[in-house]
């Protein structure tokens, strides 16, 4: 009987535990001026993430420190320049705006079973889509898909300035790899959140114990009546 309520006690503690929650930002603040192909030099290799072909860092001509050249911005002050430096463009790193349609891929290694939340922007007519694959470089089930519509032009049409704020909810399953397609040079993110457990899902572990916790007390619920 002190052995079933051992078990139980310790149940009811592992059934407290959460998985590992948290969440993968991807700023793209601290990167070069210069637009650079992030397969090559990736700031976030530390995290787990890495890139393919296609995906480029950018930062804005009009940013208030270290500005770079690209032909964007996002919420610009009076003055003319902005504090939201860098951001992640689609490109395929020679062709023009609009000049095909082109994707690439971001892994991230802890995967991400909440939601992903983003930014992005895109040319007037030009939208994008979204997928969400279970393993790592667009393997395995797709678990989540969403389209991405045009944001519109900017005042100076040289500019994209639009942008939209997107959640993609995975409802507990879990990705590993997601896919950004789109017109080339026509398509920019910025602070991508990769979401982790909220916390309140035990670990499987403790789903076992928890069940093991009950069967030892059913047995000893059982062996007191015969006795």
């Amino acid at each position: 009987m002190l052995a079933a309520k051992s078990l139980i006690a310790a149940a009811a503690i592992a059934m407290s535990l959460p998985v590992s929650a948290g969440t993968t930002l991807l700023d793209f603040e601290s990167v070069s001026n210069v637009t650079t192909a992030l397969a090559v030099s990736n700031p976030y290799s530390a995290l787990g993430i890495n890139f393919s072909a296609n995906a480029y860092s950018a930062v804005s001509d009009k940013a208030r420190i270290n500005p770079g050249d690209g032909s964007f911005y996002r919420d610009l002050m009076p003055d003319g320049k902005t504090d939201n430096r860098g951001a992640l463009v689609l490109w395929d790193g020679k062709s023009g705006q609009g000049q095909g349609v082109f994707s690439f891929l971001i892994n991230v290694a802890e995967g991400f079973d909440t939601s992903v939340d983003l930014s992005y922007a895109t040319g007037l007519f030009n939208g994008g889509r979204v997928d969400i694959f279970s393993d790592l470089n667009g393997a395995g089930a797709t678990v989540a898909e969403f389209a991405l519509s045009a944001t519109g032009s900017c005042e100076n049409p040289a500019y994209i300035c639009k942008w939209n704020d997107a959640t993609i909810g995975l409802q507990g399953k879990v990705g590993h790899s997601i896919r950004f397609t789109g017109s080339n040079a026509l398509l920019i993110f910025d602070d991508l959140k990769f979401q982790r457990n909220n916390g309140q899902v035990p670990e499987p572990g403790g789903v076992a114990l928890s069940l093991a916790a009950l069967g030892a007390l059913a047995w000893s619920r059982g062996k007191r009546r015969a006795a």
